[in-house]
């Protein structure tokens, strides 16, 4: 099995720390990058030339949160239809999950940090 890319998109180190561990744990083969913030991803995809194949998002971040990093990818890169974002947040609210659920490349929306039930979903694990 190839490994799968996976972009971290959290301001919270501690969390991105867990949250790799976690995926390196899981024994799949996995290449992690880690962003700070959307724009730190969106670099990170344009300097790779490729959408990675899996996306953990947060919503609420400095100088471009979740959101806006959707719209962005949604309206100026190739990778919005294959992109495949997991929003992994804090936020509880219910407008924040319709949003991020309006867009067609958010697979879920999940309270930090991730658990196994979302690596399985990141990994396809039934």
């Amino acid at each position: 099995m190839a490994n799968l890319k996976i972009l971290l998109v959290d301001d919270d180190g501690g969390v991105n720390y867990l949250n790799r561990f976690l995926l390196e744990q899981s024994g799949r083969e996995t290449e992690i990058q880690i962003a700070e913030n959307g724009r730190e991803a969106l670099a990170i995809s344009e300097k790779n030339g490729v959408c990675p194949d899996v996306i953990v998002l947060d919503v609420n971040m400095p100088v471009m949160d979740g959101f806006e990093f959707l719209q962005v990818l949604k309206e100026t890169t190739p990778y919005y239809n294959t992109a495949t974002v997991y929003v992994n947040t804090s936020s509880l609210r219910e407008s924040d999950k319709e949003t991020a659920l309006s867009f067609t490349c958010v697979k879920g929306y999940f309270e930090k940090p991730l658990s196994e039930g979302i690596i399985k979903k990141i990994f396809n694990i039934s």
